[in-house]
């Protein structure tokens, strides 16, 4: 959600539709949660959250999406904000308007009507407007000013997450390596590691040691005839891990005194 990135989009392909990702829509609400937490903890108590605050021991819980949550955590969650006074209260409002915001992303690539999430949009920013928290409704603002490009990905259910992905596994590589310094080296490790499922090479290995057959069939090769088991792991396609057994050693004698 770069205005930068827009504008240049907007200059160089003036006929494509601009489409923001829900996950940094949500991305953004987690961050206001956040800071709603540390402003009203710094406010009211003068410090920075201790592990025995109420809203401390559930922030990770308030990042969590309601579906996530049992029966016993949501309510335990809303039992200690709410026995918290003003802080749990403010909590518990941000809280809302950021599941109200899941709800729209939610009707994503379900064919949903635009009367359905012009609904569900008009009750989350009423629900951001009615409240008195700040970062909640500077959230509106900003979502309302990126509604054209959110309602784009409702609409389309086009994600950016393939492209993430491949950059993801593309540091991978390169951390793993601790850098290139061939050039061509680097796009053909790349390309690998990005082609793997096109190449059908993340078929799972197995690392259990295949069963014994003691029956033997005689294989012939350049040398003469040998006796291979006809269960062996390369005559059946197993790929599979070698145990390592270790051989006890034998005790030394104890020097006499």
């Amino acid at each position: 959600m770069s205005t930068s990135y827009r504008a240049a989009v907007r200059t160089g392909l003036p006929h494509a539709t601009i489409v923001v990702d829900h996950f940094h829509v949500v991305q953004l609400a987690n961050k206001m949660l956040s800071t709603v937490r540390r402003r009203t903890t710094a406010t009211l108590r003068g410090r920075r959250g201790r592990a025995t605050d109420p809203e401390w021991r559930t922030r990770c819980r308030l990042l969590c999406n309601r579906e996530d949550l049992a029966e016993k955590q949501f309510t335990k969650m809303r039992n200690a904000l709410m026995d918290a006074g003003q802080i749990g209260m403010t909590l518990l409002t941000a809280w809302i308007a950021q599941e109200r915001l899941r709800d729209l992303l939610a009707l994503a690539r379900t064919g949903a009507n635009r009367e359905r999430f012009g609904h569900l949009r008009w009750k989350f920013l009423t629900w951001c407007a009615d409240s008195e928290v700040p970062e909640v409704r500077q959230l509106a603002v900003t979502l309302d000013c990126w509604w054209p490009e959110i309602a784009a990905f409702i609409a389309t259910g086009h994600s950016n997450a393939t492209s993430e992905g491949v950059k993801r596994m593309i540091k991978l590589c390169a951390r793993n390596t601790h850098g290139f310094r061939n050039p061509t080296n680097q796009r053909l490790r790349t390309r690998c590691v990005t082609t793997r499922r096109a190449r059908g090479h993340l078929a799972p290995l197995n690392f259990v040691d295949p069963p014994k057959v003691s029956k033997t069939v005689p294989v012939a090769n350049s040398t003469g005839a040998s006796r291979r088991p006809a269960g062996s792991p390369a005559s059946r396609g197993w790929r599979s891990c070698p145990r390592l057994v270790s051989t006890p050693r034998p005790l030394e004698p104890r020097p006499t005194l």
